[in-house]
């Protein structure tokens, strides 16, 4: 059974490294919105295991927040570009949203997707999966 991950990506034409590394994740499937208001409805919809939202620290803690307020149980993380983890970290703690800051280096942003997918992985819907990062590609 595929773990479903829902990613909040606001950049139409750019398909980060983070997207093309989760695309490689065998039993992991991500879906793909552009904004808050297509992830609601993506969330009410389907079923999904955990969400991830790329993006600017406040921007994607904002969202990430206002998502926690309507789905308690869905396990949340944020892949965030810029800012530091300490700005915004009190407040993902109180909400229970996982944050991630993506490197400059290809080499720690890998590890810090793995991370993120492993954190989908590890808490979908109380299974115990652990994440196989033997098959990625480099």
């Amino acid at each position: 059974m595929e773990t479903r991950v829902l990613t909040v990506n606001t950049d139409p034409v750019f398909q980060d490294r983070a997207l093309a590394i989760l695309h490689q994740i065998e039993d992991l499937e991500t879906q793909i919105v552009r904004n808050l208001s297509e992830a609601v409805q993506a969330l009410l919809e389907e079923n999904f295991d955990g969400l991830i939202i790329e993006g600017d620290a406040a921007l994607a803690l904002e969202q990430a927040t206002n998502l926690r307020q309507h789905f308690p149980s869905l396990t949340i993380a944020c892949l965030l570009e810029g800012g530091r983890r300490t700005d915004v970290g009190s407040r993902a703690k109180e909400q229970n949203i996982e944050l991630l800051v993506i490197g400059r280096s290809t080499r720690r942003n890998l590890n810090e997707v793995r991370a993120v997918a492993g954190f989908a992985c590890r808490y979908a819907r109380g299974r115990n999966r652990s994440m196989p990062f033997a098959h990625w590609k480099s």
